[in-house]
């Protein structure tokens, strides 16, 4: 596995015995992010990373919301996670969210889902729930 790193944005050229070590890059960069190593990443593929229908469960672990959209059989998923909450003086709840971006195209092998994935970003960010919705700080998860 060869790769080059620079402000958080890695390239990965992994050979087809390389798989499992980019995953794991993967996974621990991801597992890095959401808790707070890092503030964004970027990671791209020279090519695609094939992972089971389980690595890729176990890569996005559990998350709070998640939207995407599918062209011509690619897809590009957000995953949303919320990482902190905390409750200003004023009574304002603020969201440390991470939002995890994947693009992979989905095939069917021996009647298992193989998910290609080409590249894996992270954004941070803080957001202020609007007052107009009613929301418990204290009960988000």
């Amino acid at each position: 596995m060869s790769g080059e790193e620079e402000n958080n944005r890695i390239v990965l050229n992994l050979e087809k015995k390389d798989r499992k070590k980019g995953l794991k890059k993967l996974s621990d960069l991801v597992d890095q992010f959401l808790k707070g190593k890092y503030n964004d990443f970027a990671v791209y593929f020279e090519k695609p990373l094939r992972i089971t229908e389980n690595e890729f469960e176990n890569l996005i672990g559990h998350y709070n919301s998640s939207r995407g959209q599918e062209d011509n059989g690619v897809f590009d998923e957000e995953y949303v996670y919320i990482v902190n909450k905390e409750k200003t003086d004023s009574g304002k709840c603020i969201l440390s969210l991470k939002r995890l971006f994947l693009e992979f195209n989905m095939k069917e092998d021996n009647d298992k889902t193989i998910y290609i994935i080409h590249y894996a970003k992270g954004l941070s960010e803080k957001t202020e729930i609007p007052e107009e919705v009613e929301y418990n700080c204290n009960k988000l998860q």
